[in-house]
């Protein structure tokens, strides 16, 4: 006859699995750091976009305004270089990147570049 666990493990189990689980999620983001990426080359960007393809950069911006809205797909918006040019260009921000973005805010983007888009990979407010 097999023997029943102690309701104490139970209840030692339950919350130190919720710990852990909280622990994976969090911790990437807490350890990935800021600055990391290349600056982004809006010169460069201009003349060739196919040429830059794959690479991830980071720049500030300050969001002017969304272009186009999918609910399942994400967002499209103009966003101004921070520093530099002072340019502006459009930032693709998908679904999964729950970040709520106002016209008028300031952002550090971490941005990929896909096939003529800016990809936005991870937003922090400044």
């Amino acid at each position: 006859m097999a023997k029943k666990l102690h309701p104490a493990i139970y209840a030692l189990a339950v919350p130190l699995c919720g710990i852990i689980i909280a622990t994976a999620y969090f911790i990437p983001g807490i350890l990935k750091k800021t600055g990391d990426a290349n600056p982004f080359p809006y010169a460069a960007y201009r003349e060739s976009r196919g040429s830059l393809q794959g690479n991830e950069y980071e720049f500030d911006c300050q969001i002017d305004r969304l272009l186009a809205y999918d609910e399942n797909k994400g967002r499209l918006l103009a966003v101004t270089l921070a520093k530099g040019t002072g340019a502006r260009v459009p930032v693709f921000v998908p679904t999964t990147l729950r970040q709520n973005f106002e016209t008028g805010q300031r952002y550090r983007l971490n941005i990929r570049v896909r096939a003529d888009v800016l990809f936005v990979e991870d937003a922090e407010k400044l």
